[in-house]
């Protein structure tokens, strides 16, 4: 009698409906098959290992794609086409929809999706939306979500611990990196680079020429920027970029600013 006083109970051992019918708690099984057949002999995952692998890696990949709980649950399914809008903006806004669907899907040419127009048409809202359908397609490659003013404060970060060329190469080498809130409080035309837009350049810089799969949203005109950072957010005569703007009212404020 143990503890509890129950015969024959044992507290160390899962109950035996939680162990896989199938292989028994193996983990692996093997087929059955004829002598001589390829498979004859060799042991395979069983379906409650590919489960429990498929929900590792889910939790892994969400870890990397760093959605703030905020916008966690923004996905196309839940971007409601607004009745509030003319036609004419109903229609622009369900075409902004169907390009941001298809470049979830891997199905466009360009690598790089630029959101830009007037504040609070749901530019961040359709981004991450690209990344929560990455997510639960997880044969896509993964993004990882980076609010660019937060992303500037990491990387500061970086000079105090000497981690700054780790940090950088993090977003460097995402297969799919989402850039939000590029905004005007950084906005520099010319030829000089303040601190920030020389890291946004060595982010985008690096980006286009390796052909790696980008989104950015921004609230001001690219052309409001550093003249070479506006040449890659514009490049849509190599074919990098697909740039769609909305100048339609604000979901928050019913504004168009």
């Amino acid at each position: 009698m143990n503890a509890d006083g129950l015969n024959g109970s044992d507290s160390s051992q899962p109950p035996q409906d939680s162990v896989c019918q199938r292989c028994h708690g193996a983990g692996w099984v093997k087929h059955e098959v004829e002598f001589g057949h390829p498979d004859f002999g060799e042991a395979f995952p069983c379906e409650c290992t590919k489960a429990t692998a498929r929900i590792q890696r889910d939790v892994l990949n969400r870890q990397y794609c760093e959605l703030p709980p905020l916008v966690r649950d923004m996905t196309f399914e839940g971007l409601v086409l607004r009745q509030d809008l003319t036609p004419g903006e109903r229609r622009q806004f369900a075409d902004v929809l169907h390009e941001a669907t298809l470049f979830s899907q891997g199905c466009t040419t360009y690598k790089w999706l630029i959101l830009g127009g007037s504040k609070g048409w749901g530019k961040t809202h359709l981004a991450v939306a690209i990344l929560n359908y990455r997510l639960a397609h997880p044969d896509s490659p993964v993004g990882k979500y980076a609010n660019w003013p937060e992303l500037l404060g990491d990387l500061r970060k970086g000079f105090q611990d000497d981690t700054y060329a780790d940090r950088l190469e993090r977003y460097r080498q995402a297969p799919l990196l989402l850039l939000d809130d590029v905004g005007a409080q950084y906005e520099k035309r010319g030829d000089g680079l303040s601190w920030p837009m020389e890291q946004l350049y060595l982010l985008l810089n690096h980006r286009s020429l390796h052909q790696m799969e980008t989104v950015v949203t921004i609230n001001v005109e690219p052309t409001a920027l550093n003249d070479r950072i506006a040449d890659r957010l514009m490049d849509t005569g190599t074919g990098l970029c697909k740039v769609l703007t909305l100048t339609i009212p604000s979901y928050r404020s019913g504004r168009v600013w």
